[in-house]
């Protein structure tokens, strides 16, 4: 009984008329009180879910040691086995960039995106202390600069500026501002190497609104206890993108990823240029700007395979390929083990 009182106490489920009250699938589930204990721990920086996520200074949440090393990969310097499949994974994009120019792509970019704690590692916990050439240092200064787009430099630079956050609190992504910065990286890159090429230059930052805690906060479950906020940023000459999205027929290639190829057109963008675009959950916040500024682009998710890539380039014939990918996560096989014979 004290169970379901919990339960019924707690659920935004309840509170949102999304499930019933004498749902049972509600009133015992322990969710409600792991949500009480969460609440009274959470203020003394104890996390009910470590692995998950860590509770930081000012409470910040960071991701935990169960994705890809988490706080602990910061915490220590990369193993020799480590350090050498990096070095493989400097080569293998090296190998690429030669094989997609010599498929007619102008233009080859990894953009390497920074976990939070790289941004803001002043409100990690007391007990985590970041080491100098951590394996995501390892991993970033690795790439070739001819083709390495470094988002954490660009964001550790405009955190000395802005008094707006560049991720969220309670989220592993950053933030719709970050995002921008990112990108603006990407296009001040890109035109570098093809003057004719057309980017916003500024943005504008609208207002903010709250809005619930994101997925480190569900790993405590408190997404119904702690707030975040949602920035409005408006990139300052490009237009509204009025962008179609279709699934792309890919044949019979066997897809790694449930999620499959997605291509957008946005006919009024910046930019008449076809992009093939591998990235991982951190694009999410990047996609209006990139849609505002090509016509087509070829959404990916990053965690594909070389005869995948390769079939997407002979198929798309892109006239630009960018990969973006968190830095825990740019150890990429399928880059390791090099492009298609």
């Amino acid at each position: 009984m004290l169970l379901a009182l919990a339960n019924l106490a707690t659920s935004g489920a309840v509170r949102d008329g999304s499930r019933s009250w004498c749902d049972p699938g509600v009133a015992f589930s322990a969710d409600g009180v792991a949500s009480l204990l969460s609440r009274a721990l959470y203020p003394a920086g104890i996390s009910i879910d470590p692995g998950g996520a860590v509770i930081g200074r000012d409470g910040w949440l960071f991701l935990g040691d169960r994705y890809e090393g988490g706080v602990t990969a910061v915490r220590v310097a990369p193993t020799r086995a480590q350090s050498r499949a990096v070095e493989r994974v400097a080569e293998g994009a090296l190998a690429w960039r030669d094989w997609l120019k010599q498929q007619g792509v102008g233009q080859f970019w990894i953009l390497v995106a920074p976990d939070k704690d790289d941004v803001y590692p002043d409100y990690l916990p007391a007990w985590v202390g970041r080491v100098p050439g951590n394996r995501q240092d390892a991993m970033r200064s690795a790439f070739d600069s001819s083709i390495l787009i470094d988002a954490g430099e660009a964001l550790r630079t405009e955190r000395l500026v802005q008094s707006e956050l560049l991720f969220r609190r309670t989220d592993t992504h950053w933030s719709n501002l970050g995002a921008w910065f990112a990108a603006d990286a990407f296009f001040r890159r890109s035109s570098a190497a093809d003057p004719g090429l057309q980017f916003p230059t500024a943005m504008e930052l609208g207002q903010s609104w709250p809005t619930p805690g994101s997925d480190l906060a569900q790993f405590l479950r408190l997404e119904g206890v702690l707030v975040d906020e949602h920035q409005h940023v408006t990139p300052i000459g490009a237009p509204v993108p009025q962008t179609q999205q279709v699934e792309y027929d890919i044949g019979d290639v066997v897809l790694p990823s449930r999620q499959k190829p997605q291509l957008m057109t946005t006919p009024n963008a910046l930019n008449q240029r076809r992009v093939l675009w591998l990235h991982d959950s951190f694009g999410w916040a990047m996609a209006p700007y990139m849609h505002a500024a090509f016509t087509e682009v070829l959404d990916v998710h990053v965690l594909s395979r070389a005869d995948v890539v390769g079939e997407l380039v002979n198929r798309f014939k892109p006239d630009i390929v960018l990969i973006s990918v968190v830095d825990r996560q740019a150890d990429l096989r399928w880059l390791r083990s090099g492009p298609p014979d």
